[in-house]
């Protein structure tokens, strides 16, 4: 897979928040959970309403000082809820590995230190289901994805603004988060449709 033009630009403004953190700093492990907010952007997305979902997973920080690489494995479900009688929406669970640059702010020994993120993060598709609401309301129905119909992975851009509370290696973590999607969700030729979400994680830092 081809990665999308704007990505290496993007993992060079990550590496560049590494700056010279030591490689062999001892790295920080973390516990998260949260929710996010979703949907599908492109010309062939439709107008599809917000999805809630939830997000789940874990990461290390890695090296010392004001910059420093935060990598992280997540269960995310993402995709958009459908309009009463409209279009079919896609409802898709991915595995999510950001690798991005943290920019860490004010004083490190301070009890509440907030820090920015910025990088790229792939996600494997690891379930995908279309879902329809009928005209007349009701309950969301949902069915297995053709598996022809959808990417098997996708690329985004991930910013956010985090704080971390509480002093030495143990304590607690909030994450607000944005993802553009580069990569095309779906698999039909000639057509274009992007992931878009917000994410809130809150976590444990030990």
């Amino acid at each position: 897979m081809s990665l999308p033009r704007p990505l290496p630009a993007l993992a060079l403004a990550a590496a560049a928040l590494l700056g010279a953190a030591p490689a062999s700093a001892q790295g920080n492990g973390v516990l998260k959970g949260g929710l996010g907010r979703s949907t599908l952007r492109g010309d062939d997305a439709g107008e599809p309403d917000w999805r809630q979902g939830f997000v789940v997973g874990g990461g290390t920080t890695l090296g010392a000082g004001a910059r420093q690489l935060q990598w992280e494995i997540l269960y995310a479900r993402r995709g958009a809820a459908p309009l009463p009688g409209g279009d079919p929406t896609f409802v898709l669970d991915y595995l999510q590995v950001p690798v991005v640059g943290r920019l860490n702010l004010g004083n490190p020994r301070s009890g509440l230190r907030p820090y920015v993120l910025i990088g790229p993060s792939i996600a494997f598709r690891v379930r995908c289901r279309t879902a329809t609401l009928p005209a007349s309301g009701g309950e969301e129905q949902l069915a297995d994805c053709p598996e022809e119909t959808v990417s098997g992975t996708d690329v985004t851009v991930l910013g956010g603004l985090g704080f971390e509370l509480g002093r030495g290696r143990t304590g607690l973590v909030v994450e607000g988060r944005y993802d553009y999607g580069f990569g095309n969700v779906s698999a039909v030729p000639d057509t274009k449709v992007r992931n878009e979400y917000f994410t809130v994680l809150v976590g444990l830092r030990y």
